[in-house]
């Protein structure tokens, strides 16, 4: 069953899939279910990485030009800049990684590339893809 703390971010998800084309909404839930189960306040000592797309700071600043991790916890900005970079993996890498490019949004784009996939990452992706498919149709 998909957490009402996920499906609450579905309109949101829903938006920035239509701004961002490669990406489905489910997708963009997915990943939010898989690095914060839908809190927005969540944060990850270890790289640091904030909120619910779970960002880190280079790719906020790259993605949309953040200078305090303070703003990441803003829903509709963490979901905007989680996507682009989620838009730009799944552009860049799913033909060639077609089973494991989600991979890189948690391992990074190198670790991507040497081969450097977490399984555990790619089955828990696939997963909740499946539950949203069944449950929560976008």
């Amino acid at each position: 069953m998909v957490p009402q703390s996920v499906v609450q971010w579905a309109a949101l998800a829903k938006k920035y899939a239509a701004l961002r084309p490669p990406l489905t909404a489910n997708e963009i839930l997915s990943v939010i279910w898989s690095e914060s189960t839908g809190n927005p306040n969540a944060v990850n000592p270890k790289d640091p990485s904030y909120g619910l797309m779970q960002i880190t700071m280079p790719i906020a600043k790259f993605y949309g030009g953040i200078t305090a991790s303070q703003q990441l916890f803003d829903p509709e900005r963490n979901i905007s800049i989680g996507s682009g970079f989620l838009a730009h993996l799944k552009e860049t890498y799913a033909e060639k990684f077609p089973t494991t490019w989600i991979a890189g949004y948690n391992e990074g784009e190198g670790n991507l590339t040497r081969g450097v996939a977490d399984p555990s990452y790619v089955a828990a992706f696939d997963s909740h893809m499946e539950e949203l498919k069944n449950e929560f149709i976008t």
